[in-house]
This record gives C-alpha cells, sequence and structure tokens, in this order.
C-alpha cells in the first residue's frame, strides 16, 4: 500500500477520534449540569423550602409542614436530654449544681437551648409564616446537634396525601419546654416539647414529642395520626356518674372543689403536670375529661387539640367556645379549658352548671 494512503487513512483514524473525544465531553458535561440541576431541586424541595408559587402567592405543602414539625419537636427534645444528662454529671462530679435561681440554674438553659433549637428549624421553611411562642434569647446558646431523623409512619402519609395552603394563613404555636417545673425536679415523664400548625385560626397538625420516652405522638386533622400510643376506643359507663378527671397540680384544690359541684363528689380526681401529657391521657381515653379553670397559655393545647380532633376528641373553652390559634390572637385562653374524647356536651354541660355560666 503506498505510503501517502497509509498517512491519509491514520489522519482519518485520528481525527476520528478527538471528534469522539470531544462529543463524549461534551455529552459528559452536559449529563454532569442535568445531574446537578436534579441534586439541587431535590436538596431546594427537602432542605428548607417545599413552597411553589401560584399567581404570585406563596403556598406550602401540609405534608412537608408535619415531617417539618416532627424534627422541630424532636430536635427541642434532643436538647432536653442532653442538658439534663450533663447536669446530672455535674452533680454526681461535684455533689451539687451551683446557682439555684434564674439564668445561674443550668436547667433554666433547657427551656433556651430547646427554643433555639427548635426555631432553628422553623426558620428555614418560609419567611411568611408566623410563629408564636415565648421568646428566649439564643446569642449564647451552643446546641448539642440537631440531626434530621426520618419518621417512619409520617413517610407513609406524605407518600399519597397532601394538601397546600397559602403561607399568610399559616400559624405555628410552639412549646419548647412543657412540664418546666417537673423537669427542674427530674420528675421526666411528664416532659415535652409540642408543635402545632393553624391554618386559619384552625389547628390542623399537632405533634407532642416526650424526649424522656422516647415517643412522638403527632396527628393531622383528616389524614391520619400515629399508631405508636393507644387511641382510646371505649367511653365507660360509670363516667356519667363517677367521671376520671385529670387536673394541673397547680390547680388542684380549685379544680377538685369544681369537680365536686359538678358530680357530687363521685369524680375521681388525678394530678398531672405538663398539658401535653394530661391532653395525652384524654387522648388514650385513660380520664374522661381534663379541665383547666385558670389563664393558660395557647401554645400549651393547640399540638393536644389537634390531635384530639384527628380522633373525634374535642377541646374548647368551658363555656363551648371553640379555642381560635390565628397568629394575631391573643396568646391567652382566658375561659378556662375542657378537652374530651367521648361525650364532649355533657360534660360542657355540667361544668357550665358548676360555673353557672348560662
Amino acid at each position: 500500500m503506498p505510503r501517502k494512503l497509509v498517512q491519509l487513512k491514520l489522519r482519518s483514524v485520528i481525527c476520528l477520534l478527538v471528534v469522539i473525544f470531544f462529543v463524549m465531553l461534551l455529552y459528559n458535561t452536559s449529563y454532569r449540569e442535568t445531574l446537578y440541576k436534579i441534586y439541587t431541586r431535590v436538596w431546594y424541595v427537602h432542605s428548607n423550602k417545599f413552597h411553589e408559587s401560584d399567581n404570585n402567592t406563596d403556598v406550602l405543602s401540609l405534608k412537608y409542614l408535619l415531617a417539618t414539625s416532627v424534627d422541630v419537636a424532636e430536635r427541642g427534645g434532643t436538647e432536653l436530654l442532653a442538658l439534663r444528662k450533663l447536669v446530672d454529671l455535674q452533680s454526681m462530679k461535684k455533689g451539687k449544681i451551683e446557682g439555684t435561681r434564674g439564668n445561674s440554674d443550668p436547667l433554666s438553659q433547657g427551656i433556651a437551648r430547646s427554643y433555639c433549637a427548635m426555631m432553628h428549624g422553623l426558620k428555614k421553611i418560609h419567611p411568611k409564616i408566623k410563629v408564636i411562642l415565648e421568646k428566649e434569647d439564643c446569642s449564647t446558646i451552643t446546641l448539642y446537634g440537631n440531626q434530621r431523623r426520618e419518621n417512619s409512619e409520617v413517610t407513609k402519609i406524605m407518600e399519597s396525601e397532601d394538601e397546600k395552603v397559602l403561607s399568610e394563613h399559616i400559624a405555628i404555636w410552639v412549646e419548647p419546654l412543657d412540664c418546666f417545673h417537673e423537669y427542674k425536679k427530674n420528675i421526666l415523664h411528664c416532659v415535652a416539647t409540642m408543635v402545632c400548625v393553624a391554618v386559619n385560626g384552625k389547628p390542623v397538625i399537632g405533634v407532642i414529642h416526650h424526649p424522656f420516652q422516647n415517643l412522638t405522638v403527632w396527628g393531622w386533622v383528616g389524614h391520619g395520626v400515629t399508631s405508636k400510643m393507644k387511641i382510646g376506643k371505649t367511653f365507660f359507663k360509670e363516667w356519667t356518674t363517677e367521671p376520671e378527671i385529670v387536673l394541673s397540680r397547680t390547680e388542684a384544690r380549685l379544680g377538685a372543689d369544681f369537680a365536686a359541684r359538678a358530680f357530687g363528689g363521685d369524680e375521681t380526681i388525678t394530678l398531672a403536670g405538663g398539658e401535653g401529657f394530661k391532653l395525652l391521657q384524654v387522648f388514650q381515653g385513660l380520664v374522661s375529661a381534663y379541665i383547666h379553670l385558670l389563664t393558660i397559655k395557647k401554645w400549651g393545647i393547640c399540638a393536644g387539640d389537634a390531635l384530639l380532633q384527628t380522633v373525634g376528641g374535642n377541646v374548647t373553652t368551658l363555656k363551648g367556645t371553640l379555642i381560635s390559634y390565628e397568629a394575631s390572637d391573643e396568646v391567652d385562653i382566658k375561659g378556662g379549658v375542657l378537652a374530651t374524647l367521648f361525650k364532649h356536651d355533657f360534660f360542657l354541660d355540667k361544668f357550665k352548671k358548676a360555673k353557672n355560666v348560662t
């Protein structure tokens, strides 16, 4: 074969290889950009924004808010656990904890640490969502760690159901440390963090997390409720004449006298700390009713209100008025509280007569 012909074919092969190389390089670059866009979108959706534009207004996914509420409640619980263990360890080493009042008491940092951890998660949701809770100073707080944990039950519901709501209609009520006095006394079964999502003033998502029980209870009105806690299924007949009523320890005498006027002294009274804990007793059917007579904060009631509504229960004032959780509302409930899983009107009538409410 002539030498020139061989050189020509060699050049053709080299040109072909160069073309193939540049084609593959171009394809690879395009492919990587596509993957990057996909990855960026997935991160954007699952990290903190999950909202979409609809006629220049922002709407949010309630299934995302449910998952976020669980995560945020557990973030706060992680701080409460870590601080309690740290204080216990210091007590063992020193024999006591220096400082007994205000911020000098290490356990007083518990509510601030939980608050800061929960707010850290909530701030990433959407700038227009209003969060209502008692403010704490985070400037000197160093968090112990807040890694997201998956919740298999929530994930299952998220796969099949959702609602979209305008962000301006949403208010989130947060309790970073329910059962504070018991927390300081190392009575930990009632200690909880709570998150409640309200839409147009109505509680639709409730999360109560008990960090020292490793238990998270959640409910989404109209969609589903946790399976990790037994829900009351039966109203016992004797509860119409011999009800079992749970009260706050701070209202022990006042509440017992009130219940006695309603049921003539045949009632059984249980005292407990923590609004979330007491509302979950109603949720489980362990008591027939929970009553609170004095002023109480809405962030202590909202999550339990949503949970009870999820399973057909009711929470009202003692006058029978539904409680509104609009962000613009007052944070105090001044008309007392009645929570039941069954026969709400029956108990409402009894307590109205006891209080001479018309």
